[in-house]
């Protein structure tokens, strides 16, 4: 066996500027988090809705593990190789979706058919078939995809779009006092700036797809101001609800920088003709950041994917590095193909920083041999690969981070617990 897939970050520089999509190709473990499973997390935010959602046993490990799973709003039909082959299984989905019909309690007032990548590689005609079933029965329906083996986006990237082009066209309606977010597992946290910011310039509702209790909620944000659009697989949903809608759009993507959270707040004071006031909390965020550069220094960071925080590692390098945090390793799954702006700053501005692909199999040697030694992880959670039994850990999982002050003082929090450090002040004086 080779030697473990660890690369220099100008390396990777060099692969990605030839074209190459990823670092090494190799056969690699497709866990529950890396983004199959939230196929089903959007669809049930769609209110008053069920998902009926139809794969073989291995495609439904991605649904199978989750709390989701016992609330009545999720079914499963198992799809058999001779079925598939001969498309009874079509016939299978009809006597499904008349039975969650007379079952489901309260009767939803939407059915999704989620499907998977066989279904695209068989050409099943399932769609059309949602079509039929949505007439026969009076109820609307959808079909959404899991396929990231055949799919030509990616599953988040294409759900987003469908549950949003689900809305009525709104152009010739009165605009709302309200924005969107868009794009993001989960609403900003209760205890951010971002909604007391905006609420003292006018902005009632600051509305997530997950806060709709109804349809009719629902189709209010198509009657929106402002989509704000929180990572890269919700700018064609936004682009979608510009047209058909009149929404335009910003993005603001999750950041460990003041100065990129302050940036969020003047564009978004420009995109809603609105002044807003982060001066305070601004400087106080500046001030707490600095303390921990000095706690960190001489300290050595990993960085890895985060399924809830930041799915891309070498952005959180950027930002941690732009604040005087260096970054020593960057777990990622070799996929470099679209990071081509991270990658040539950091080979300019942190060329010691390394790149380990925690996916290929190689990486045994380091769990059984060769343990990496770092004094602090961040959004990373491969503790198999670390040795030292002192490295702290930062979970970017339970608690979404966001592109506000609240969370990078949560960041900050955390850095000073881990590295055993107190602090002056407490987040209730900005929030």
């Amino acid at each position: 066996m080779r030697e473990p897939l660890i690369y220099g970050i100008e390396e990777i520089q060099k692969l990605n500027e030839s074209g190459q999509q990823a670092a090494e190709p190799h056969l690699s473990f497709v866990s529950n988090s890396k983004g199959c499973g939230s196929i089903i997390d959007i669809s049930l935010m769609v209110p008053e809705s069920v998902i009926l959602f139809v794969s073989p046993p291995a495609c439904a490990r991605h649904i199978t593990v989750y709390p989701w799973q016992r609330t009545g709003r999720v079914f499963f039909l198992e799809e058999e190789e001779k079925d598939i082959v001969t498309g009874a299984h079509l016939e299978a989905i009809e006597e499904a979706v008349r039975e969650i019909l007379a079952c489901a309690k309260p009767a939803p007032r939407l059915l999704l058919i989620g499907a998977s990548c066989i279904d695209r590689l068989m050409s099943s005609d399932i769609e059309n078939l949602t079509r039929k079933l949505s007439g026969k029965y009076h109820i609307p329906m959808e079909t959404v995809w899991m396929d990231p083996v055949i799919g030509n986006a990616h599953p988040q990237q294409k759900l987003w779009y469908k549950v949003f082009s689900m809305l009525e066209d709104s152009r010739n309606l009165l605009r709302l006092d309200a924005v969107n977010m868009i794009g993001r597992l989960r609403p900003v946290q209760k205890d951010s700036e971002f909604y007391r910011i905006l609420r003292n310039a006018g902005i009632k509702t600051v509305r997530h797809l997950a806060q709709c209790q109804t349809l009719e909620e629902f189709q209010e944000m198509g009657r929106a101001r402002l989509n704000i659009v929180g990572v890269p697989f919700g700018i064609q949903a936004a682009k979608r609800m510009e047209a058909r809608n009149g929404i335009p759009y910003m993005q603001a993507y999750p950041t460990f920088d003041p100065d990129v959270v302050h940036e969020m707040y003047q564009n978004l004071s420009h995109c809603l003709g609105v002044p807003l006031d982060d001066g305070e909390e601004y400087r106080y965020t500046k001030k707490r950041v600095e303390k921990i550069k000095n706690l960190l220094r001489g300290k050595s960071i990993a960085v890895g994917e985060s399924y809830a925080g930041m799915v891309n590692s070498f952005q959180m390098a950027v930002d941690l590095c732009k604040i005087g945090l260096p970054v020593k390793y960057i777990f990622c799954d070799g996929y470099i193909g679209s990071k081509k702006e991270e990658i040539t700053w950091l080979s300019h501005h942190s060329p010691e920083t390394q790149v380990v692909i925690m996916s290929h199999p190689s990486m045994v040697q380091v769990i059984e041999k060769k343990p990496l030694k770092t004094d602090l992880a961040i959004g990373t959670h491969e503790d198999w690969f670390y040795g030292c039994p002192d490295t702290g850990w930062i979970t970017m999982e339970p608690v979404q981070h966001d592109t506000d002050y609240a969370s990078i003082n949560r960041f900050v929090s955390k850095v000073e617990e881990c590295m055993g450090a107190g602090r002056e002040g407490t987040d209730e004086e900005i929030i």
